[in-house]
């Protein structure tokens, strides 16, 4: 019988000149990458037929508007599914953590926007139980979309960031921040 190797973890955790930087890759769905990868063949054809017809001399002018409009919608789908392939292979989520600010950049649906809060407001940092990824059709509403296994409490609301990663890391994690000193009793508490 061969044994189980313990899984390594998937964040890259960097020392900078004032915190630490944590990156963590997207997890690949293959069935999402190729069911969208040959959707796109079909749709890229859709469009282009649609692109040929539009400047055709003899199309009536409502018939022009319409496909002028139903381009605007192709192009916007083509953009969303374009993105969604993307973020598959680079859609990774950082984190940046200084005595100061907590900063989560995690790539969005159409853009990708950072979020810092200062230090002093970050109220009981936790790693989540029972936030193991799970194949997509199971626990997730788009990829890249899950709960997160880091949480923390930012005045009346709750923040979860650390999507793609498992619990024991997420408490990996803490550990690192605590001994690096960039976490006091007041952020965990």
């Amino acid at each position: 019988m061969a044994l189980v190797h313990p899984a390594s973890g998937r964040a890259k955790i960097t020392a900078t000149l004032n915190g630490e930087l944590i990156t963590i890759p997207p997890r690949r769905n293959w069935f999402v990458i190729l069911f969208l990868g040959a959707w796109t063949g079909g749709w890229a054809f859709g469009g282009g037929m649609a692109l040929l017809n539009l400047f055709k001399p003899d199309m009536p002018l409502f018939a022009r508007g319409f496909l002028m409009f139903w381009l605007l919608g192709w192009a916007a789908g083509l953009w969303f599914v374009g993105r969604t392939v993307y973020l598959q292979f680079a859609g990774s989520e950082v984190i940046s953590v200084t005595r100061e600010t907590l900063t989560v950049t995690r790539p969005g649906r159409w853009v990708t926007r950072p979020a810092s809060y200062a230090m002093g407001e970050v109220r009981r940092l936790r790693a989540l139980p029972g936030q193991e990824t799970q194949p997509f059709f199971r626990s997730q509403q788009w990829p890249g979309m899950d709960q997160g296994a880091l949480a923390f409490d930012h005045g009346m609301r709750s923040v979860t960031f650390a999507s793609g990663i498992d619990e024991p890391e997420a408490r990996y994690i803490l550990n690192i921040l605590r001994e690096k000193g960039l976490l006091s009793d007041a952020n965990l508490a």
